[in-house]
């Protein structure tokens, strides 16, 4: 039996930003898409399960007569404010050779950057 164990909870993300923007172009039979994306993830965390001293008991009888066999405590500040950015880059090109036959290729490049702290 846990007491404690699991409240309050509270995970983000908080807010994401996205800025996007794709361009396409018509040229004979080619069919040319290019476009990127950044992202900016933001999250104020403030996990506190297993953080307000829960205590654990071996049974219901240990429990009545307040015996616990295990008790934990946390100190300091476990408020986190994380963030990190991703950054992504596309070409396509769908080239129609025959009415019958489309050949479609393209490239993509994706990163997503390590999470920073704003409180180091």
């Amino acid at each position: 039996m846990i007491l404690g164990a699991s409240w309050p909870k509270t995970v983000g993300p908080n807010q994401v930003d996205q800025f996007t923007e794709n361009i396409s172009i018509q040229k004979g039979n080619h069919s040319l898409k290019f476009g990127g994306e950044f992202l900016i993830n933001k999250s104020d965390n403030d996990v506190t399960a297993n953080t307000k001293g829960p205590l654990r008991f071996a049974n219901l009888g240990t429990f009545f007569s307040g015996t616990p066999n295990q008790a934990r405590i946390t100190a300091g500040n476990l408020a986190r404010s994380l963030e990190d950015q991703g950054i992504a880059f596309f070409a396509q090109d769908d080239w129609r050779v025959t009415p019958r036959l489309t050949i479609n290729a393209g490239i993509r490049y994706e990163l997503t950057t390590v999470f920073t702290e704003s409180n180091n």
